[in-house]
């Protein structure tokens, strides 16, 4: 999965938001499976494309919204699967 969105939305994968200074995971982009919690990128790679129905991107607002301080003020990547 990591590596078709890589190729196809490249723009997912860019770091948005704030950056820490002290934090550098602060304006990182993360992942949700299915509306759970928020992942790194790398579980994306275990994901098989056959697999996913939508993804979605969310911005960093929209997933501070969504996903509270977990989010940790960045865009998130949201994967839904069959």
């Amino acid at each position: 999965m990591y590596d078709a969105i890589q190729s196809l939305r490249p723009n997912f994968l860019t770091r948005r938001g704030t950056q820490g200074l002290i934090d550098g995971t602060v304006g990182q982009v993360r992942a949700s499976v299915d509306g759970a919690s928020l992942v790194s990128l790398d579980e994306l790679k275990r994901l098989h494309v056959n697999g996913i129905v939508e993804i979605r991107l969310l911005s960093p607002a929209v997933a501070m919204q969504k996903f509270s301080g977990s989010a940790r003020e960045g865009a998130v990547i949201l994967v839904l699967t069959m």
